[in-house]
């Protein structure tokens, strides 16, 4: 991972260059390792650790997913194998090729057309 600080934190831009002309040789994650470790005390720490705990949940979104979403989803699978050639455009098929798209769909998710008919994903 590369890390390269910008000044649109206001931090000092001589002392960011400094920052980032050593920062590149560092080739993996252990300079924030080091930095963890030896530079940051337990207040800073925490504060680390509100500021992401908070801009994950700010950036969290949620999204509720039925079962008609599911026979969309399967629906457009199938037709796309139709036009990529790999399924046969005949009724009876294409039918059970989306029931069985849905039903691997809904297992997964848990959903069912009487018990459970959406979830909502927070991502």
């Amino acid at each position: 991972m590369t890390y390269k600080l910008d000044t649109t934190s206001a931090h000092d831009k001589d002392i960011v260059d400094r920052f980032n002309k050593i920062a590149k040789r560092y080739t993996d994650d252990s300079i924030l390792e080091h930095i963890l470790v030896n530079w940051v005390d337990d207040s800073d720490l925490l504060d680390i650790a509100e500021t992401l705990e908070n801009r994950f949940i700010e950036n969290q979104e949620a999204k509720s997913l039925s079962h008609n979403d599911t026979r969309d989803i399967a629906i457009r699978c199938a037709q796309r194998l139709v036009e990529l050639g790999h399924l046969k455009d005949n009724y009876d098929t294409y039918l059970d090729v989306e029931d069985t798209i849905q039903d691997e769909i809904n297992d997964k998710l848990g959903l069912d057309i009487d018990d459970r008919f959406e979830i909502t994903i927070k991502y």
